[in-house]
């Protein structure tokens, strides 16, 4: 998701939706409404899927289409439902005179990134080609049927100047292309990847710190997961350069004090956003010091933050002690007891904001229902949250995280893969047989009808592809078995096969057919999807030594080089991925057997530098000891190779940690 796109729109529409809230009727209560909230009306407004049908029906009755673009976690999309879309006047005029659709924004958030107008929901009006009119988010019923009246009367002049604003736009996308086409072999050879590029994003976010209350920005404030790994690398590596240096040179303790600040202050910030009776994070504050919660949870934001809050304990529990880490195991814990699903081992997708249950105590909660979980099984989350516990199962040195994450990750080979136990196929978005999972009480034959063409056509994204991915070299490296490695490899042969553009040396975030209505027709290669999968693809490179990974990472490096700086902090991902292309850490451990390193392999897994790669090589990878070099001894061996070096042979974890450490402080 765009977090920029939506903070924006977010901060200019809050206080006009806090106002509406508190003017309206305080009957309506997330929790109690949401979880049947869509299905009622779908009894009264003729909501169809987004598809052909819906938009021929569009342009033979020459209607325009209301899009709604909602999600099931979405308190205002709720609130719009009950305000809006349930009064008698709103339903006669969109039944009469528009074709409406109504798009799950986590089933398709393709559509989402296309015609997002900046918050869910969002209300968007198209011509029956799906270009837009004009659009919105939340609207109350009367300003809801003075836009329909205006767009209904005046429809066909405002189609003709849609179409004529798309074809002006589409002729500047086409010239544009052609002229980077014909300087792109040029520019590729001219463009240096570089420190200064780290640097810089870096810069964004000391500019944008708020030294106050922690995170980045003013309100609304958002976790932004990237930036806080990309503030403890810094940290990380600025500490390290202390170490080294005899010197103790004062712009280098500035500098790692001032990350560590940044690092922190965040962290601890953030909790105030964290669900301190169930665990877990809300979504994001209205307020900049995070007081003001929006009260739903997401998969997405807790399995990256899990992530962020066990590496913070790693890097700083010297000072902290294990408030990171009880944060992680008690977020771990959230999503074991409300997010989980123990019958299929899988991860659910999110858990609605019911603002009047979290502000009861853990008592006062006993005697409610909880807030509705929407229990599809996507991906791409799954995936995420595979990552989260493997990253736990190392940290945490518990390998019931790790057992918890295989068993989802055999959950997707079977029943998310486009080809039922092979990852040659790709993934698809969220499991077909997984449609009535939303405990939908009322009218669900409707609700099923309304996304039937979602399940049965749309196919895997890109960001499901890049999170299995990355869930596969964590798998590998945890448990050491090469079928996950030569999986991640397969997989990767499908991306590009898939979403490669090799004119931009980029990846589309869907592949783009035909069929394709409106603004699906043209691919979008997204800075954060791209940036996660060269940071997959320099660790395969790492793992394989195949030099193919290398240069398609460099390749998608090079083709945003110019693109990062619009981002401001929220480059952090593309900060992140680029200092592993220029400082990727390998580190190998040779023994005789697997079970003789188990323990050594957890703590060297452990150690924080997600510029690190682990490989363990034994008596029967006898065609890579060959090639490499190494010998296998009685005593374990470590070494750590970075760029064209690597160490001398280590035997103890006592002394990795200290070449580790070391070399993390080189001065590049």
């Amino acid at each position: 998701m765009d977090q920029e796109a939506e903070k924006k729109s977010v901060k200019k529409v809050s206080k006009r939706i806090i106002d509406l809230n508190k003017k309206q009727s305080k009957g309506v209560i997330a929790g109690k409404a949401d979880s049947v909230s869509n299905n009622l009306k779908l009894q009264k407004i003729n909501w169809q899927p987004w598809g052909k049908n819906a938009f021929e029906t569009a342009k033979k009755e020459n209607k325009p289409v209301l899009l709604d673009l909602s999600a099931v976690w979405c308190h205002w999309c709720h609130r719009m439902d009950h305000d809006t879309y349930d009064t008698a006047q709103v339903i006669d005029v969109v039944n009469s005179k528009f074709v409406a659709i109504k798009v799950d924004i986590d089933q398709r958030p393709d559509i989402r990134d296309r015609y997002n107008f900046g918050g869910f929901p969002t209300t968007a009006f198209l011509t029956d080609s799906g270009k837009v009119i004009t659009g919105h988010t939340y609207l109350p019923k009367d300003q809801m049927l003075h836009l329909l009246a205006q767009v209904s009367t005046f429809y066909n002049s405002l189609k003709i100047e849609a179409e004529a604003k798309q074809s002006s736009m589409q002729a500047k996308k086409l010239q544009s292309t052609t002229i980077n086409a014909d300087k792109r072999l040029i520019a590729d050879k001219e463009i240096t990847l570089s420190y200064n590029t780290v640097n810089k994003i870096s810069e964004f976010l000391t500019s944008n710190f708020d030294s106050t209350f922690g995170g980045f920005g003013t309100q609304p404030k958002f976790p932004v997961t990237e930036a806080v790994e990309l503030a403890l690398l810094q940290c990380s590596k600025e500490s390290n350069k202390n170490k080294e240096n005899a010197s103790k040179d004062e712009s280098t303790i500035a500098a790692n004090k001032k990350y560590t600040e940044i690092a922190k202050q965040t962290l601890k910030g953030m909790l105030g956003i964290f669900d301190k009776v169930e665990g877990g994070f809300f979504r994001y504050s209205v307020t900049q010091d995070w007081t003001l919660p929006h009260y739903e949870k997401m998969a997405e934001s807790n399995s990256e933050l899990i992530r962020n809050y066990l590496n913070a304990h790693q890097l700083l529990r010297e000072s902290v002690g294990n408030e990171f880490k009880d944060v992680a195991i008690q977020t771990l814990a959230y999503i074991q007891n409300t997010l989980y699903d123990a019958k299929t081992k899988t991860f659910f997708a999110s858990q609605d904001a019911d603002e009047e249950y979290y502000k009861k105590s853990k008592e006062q909660r006993k005697k409610l229902s909880k807030p509705y979980v929407d229990k599809t099984i996507f991906t791409n989350l799954n995936a995420q949250m595979i990552s989260a516990f493997l990253r736990a199962s190392v940290v945490l040195n518990d390998k019931k995280y790790s057992e918890i994450a295989l068993s989802a990750l055999n959950y997707l080979y079977k029943n998310n893969a486009n080809t039922s136990g092979n990852v040659s196929a790709g993934f698809m978005h969220y499991s077909l047989d997984n449609k009535d999972r939303r405990n939908i009480k009322d009218n669900k034959d409707n609700r099923n009808k309304l996304h039937a063409s979602d399940l049965d056509s749309h196919s895997g994204l890109l960001i499901d592809q890049v999170y299995v991915l990355r869930a596969l070299l964590g798998t590998f490296q945890v448990n050491q078995d090469r079928k996950y490695l030569e999986d991640a490899e397969k997989l990767f042969a499908y991306i590009k096969s898939n979403f490669y553009d090799k004119d931009d040396k980029a990846f589309s975030d869907r592949i783009v057919s035909k069929e394709d209505i409106g603004y699906l027709q043209f691919p979008d290669k997204s800075l954060l999807d791209n940036s996660l999968l060269a940071d997959s693809l320099v660790r395969l490179y790492s793992l394989t030594s195949k030099e193919e990974y290398h240069e398609t990472a460099a390749g998608i490096l090079k083709a945003f080089s110019h693109d990062f700086n619009h981002h401001g902090f929220n480059a952090a991902g593309y900060a992140l991925a680029l200092e592993h292309y220029l400082f990727p850490i390998k580190v190998v451990i040779v023994a005789k057997k697997k079970n003789q390193v188990e323990e050594l392999l957890n703590l060297v897994l452990a150690a924080y530098d997600p510029r690190k790669s682990v490989k363990l090589l034994t008596s029967g990878d006898k065609k890579e000891l060959a090639e490499s070099g190494y010998a296998v001894e009685p005593t374990p061996t470590i070494y750590i190779c970075y760029g064209t070096m690597c160490s001398r042979p280590i035997k103890s974890y006592e002394e990795f940690v200290k070449e580790f450490n070391r070399i993390k402080g080189i001065k590049k």
